[in-house]
C-alpha cells in the first residue's frame, strides 16, 4: 500500500511547486510540476518526507540552479537569491 501523497501547491522561495501522482514505491526522487505549466523536476527523497512534502528548512537550490531553463520556461523571471539571476 502506497502512502498518501501530499498533493497541495507547496512554496520554495516563492517558486511554486506540486507532487505529481505517481507510484515512487521505487524511485529515488519525487516529480514535482513547476506552478501551473508542463515544466517539471525530480527532487530526491532524502529532501522529501514519504507523503511528498518538502522538509523545512531543506536546501534544494543546486536542484532548481540545474533547472534555470525549465523555471523560464514557466514564467518565473524574476531574480531567486542562490538561484538565478533575473531573466
Amino acid at each position: 500500500m502506497k502512502p498518501e501523497l501530499f498533493l497541495d501547491a507547496q512554496n520554495y522561495k516563492g517558486i511554486p511547486l506540486l507532487l505529481i501522482d505517481g507510484d515512487y514505491s521505487s524511485q529515488n526522487a519525487f516529480r514535482f510540476q513547476i506552478g501551473q505549466t508542463d515544466q517539471r523536476i525530480w527532487i530526491p527523497k532524502r529532501h522529501c518526507d514519504k507523503t511528498g512534502h518538502i522538509k523545512v528548512d531543506e536546501n534544494i537550490d543546486y536542484i532548481l540552479r540545474r533547472s534555470k531553463r525549465q523555471l523560464e520556461h514557466a514564467g518565473i523571471t524574476w531574480a531567486i537569491p542562490g538561484i538565478k539571476r533575473q531573466s
